[in-house]
C-alpha cells in the first residue's frame, strides 16, 4: 500500500476483474513489434533514414563503429521526408 494515499492505490487489474469499469472503457493496446536486431545491414541501407542509422549503430560491434561512420552519416543525410 502506498503511505501517502492508500486510498488511491488501485491496481489497474483489480478493477478490470472487480467489472467496477465498462468492458468499452477499458484501453486494448496494439503495438507493431519492431526487433531491431533482425534487420540486415543491406536492409538498414535500404531504409535511408535516422532510425535504419539508430538501428545500425545498436547492432554493430563498438570496435566496429567507427568503421560504418561513413555508412551512418549517408543514411541520415539521405533520409526523405
Amino acid at each position: 500500500m502506498n503511505a501517502y494515499c492508500p486510498q488511491i492505490l488501485v491496481k489497474t487489474h483489480k478493477i478490470i476483474e472487480s467489472e467496477l469499469i465498462d468492458e468499452a472503457f477499458i484501453p486494448n493496446f496494439s503495438y507493431f513489434k519492431i526487433v531491431e536486431n533482425e534487420f540486415d545491414e543491406e536492409s538498414l541501407k535500404e531504409i535511408k533514414n535516422a532510425i535504419s542509422a539508430i538501428f545500425l549503430i545498436e547492432n554493430t560491434d563498438f570496435v566496429q563503429i567507427k568503421d560504418k561512420f561513413e555508412i551512418i552519416a549517408s543514411l541520415i543525410n539521405e533520409e526523405k521526408p
